[in-house]
């Protein structure tokens, strides 16, 4: 059985506000109504509005908006449980936002809370700790979907760094890579780097060097023609890139 700790909802606060406390003894579960930040174990991360994040008791928290000049507003629960749920409660993710599906279910939940926290009869504990137990499987269910769409995205984007490695010596920006995937350019530069560890451009980069040192070892292109192959506008910018990156020049390597 679930028990309520503390819990708050539709809670608004200043603009800039960050909340920042461990989550003490009980799990702290948070819904977000505007795009935030969060830090969990000097970690830190972006989530979006809609997204909830589940912390287990002792975590070091914080969570705030984007921006100073905006608006900073969720929902959340203190809550522990008894042992018999404490194999449920292993399964659920930690620490990570999970982009809720069943959104509308997940709201009816918390309000369901509040109402039982008004009434506070003697059959409102059992109603308040079923609601719980809603809440976080909505947030385990999504938390499947979840995986699966990042799955199916991280072999679309394999793809993508497939096809800008094989034509790396064509004239890419950010602009023509992102379109290639159809987000929008923020949106590809933030998946890429979470995906490779890399940013686009640093990756195609490395790339480019790298075909740059292959051709270079076959002997049997002039230093002008591998700029051009590699996708350098110049002989210069290539020669002062290739010393940058190798300590030498393209005729020393």
């Amino acid at each position: 059985m679930f028990k309520l700790y503390m819990g708050r909802a539709g809670t608004g606060h200043r603009r800039g506000y960050i909340y920042e406390n461990p989550s003490m003894e009980t799990y702290c579960l948070v819904r977000f109504h505007t795009d935030f930040f969060y830090e969990v174990n000097g970690v830190r991360r972006i989530g979006k509005a809609g997204d909830c994040i589940l912390h287990r008791p002792g975590t070091s928290i914080s969570h705030g908006p984007l921006s100073a000049h905006t608006a900073f507003v969720n929902d959340w629960l203190r809550f522990f449980f008894d042992e018999e749920e404490l194999a449920f409660m292993d399964s659920l993710p930690y620490d990570v936002a999970v982009s809720l599906e069943e959104s509308e279910r997940f709201t009816a939940c918390f309000a369901d809370i509040r109402r039982e926290q008004h009434l506070h009869d003697p059959l409102s504990p059992r109603l308040i700790s079923n609601a719980i137990f809603q809440l976080l499987t909505v947030l385990k269910r999504s938390e499947h979907s979840q995986i699966n769409q990042e799955n199916t995205l991280y072999r679309t984007f394999v793809t993508l760094r497939s096809t800008f490695h094989a034509r790396c010596g064509e004239p890419w920006t950010l602009e023509r890579m992102a379109k290639h995937s159809g987000y929008s350019t923020s949106h590809f530069c933030a998946l890429y780097k979470s995906f490779f560890g890399i940013s686009p451009i640093d990756d195609l980069l490395d790339r480019r060097l790298e075909l740059a040192k292959e051709l270079i070892a076959q002997k049997t292109h002039q230093i002008q023609e591998i700029a051009a192959l590699c996708g350098f506008s110049s002989l210069h910018y290539f020669s002062e890139f290739f010393k940058k990156r190798t300590g030498k020049s393209p005729s020393e390597y």
